[in-house]
């Protein structure tokens, strides 16, 4: 099995015949606990099954009992577990992100009164509407702080002026 590590002409035949299997695994696993399907993270996804398999010297190829399983049973299970682990750690990720805009709300200048009514905006919304006009952020210093890119940012920006603007149509009229 050591041979197979670095034959190239073994994985490109490997890849032609289980690539099919594999992503239709991973797709029904990733959409069974995800609504929105990402292609990054398919891909990702399909990366870390490579790295799983070829691990520790092939430690996962060579625990494979032909006599208990097909092979692609057997990737099945193994794409499965990759998948869940995936989006376990993605959602850890959203968590941290989460807490972090918790407790940015939490420190940034509640001094100055911007009588935004409640339950309009989210957190993040508001915390990027307060960072813009009150604390005088840019848009690439907000993203730095809140570790999220400009341009989302902006489009964050651009949301919660649109609702603001939608409430204040609606109280106007």
């Amino acid at each position: 099995m050591k041979n197979i590590i670095y034959d190239t002409n073994f994985w490109i035949n490997f890849d032609i015949e289980y690539k099919k299997i594999i992503f239709n695994a991973i797709y029904k696993t990733y959409s069974r606990y995800s609504f929105n399907v990402i292609n990054e993270d398919i891909e990702d996804i399909y990366h870390n099954f490579f790295i799983k398999i070829l691990k520790d010297d092939l430690k996962v190829l060579k625990k494979y009992n032909s006599d208990k399983s097909k092979l692609s049973t057997y990737f099945h299970v193994i794409v499965s577990s990759v998948t869940i682990d995936y989006l376990k750690k993605k959602k850890d990720k959203q968590l941290d992100e989460n807490k972090l805009i918790n407790s940015t709300y939490e420190n940034i200048d509640k001094d100055i009164d911007l009588d935004i009514p409640k339950n309009i905006l989210t957190k993040q919304e508001e915390v990027v509407i307060r960072l813009i006009f009150v604390n005088e952020f840019s848009s690439i210093e907000i993203g730095s702080f809140l570790k999220i890119s400009d341009s989302t940012v902006r489009v964050i920006k651009k949301n919660a002026l649109r609702k603001l603007k939608l409430y204040l149509e609606k109280d106007i009229k």
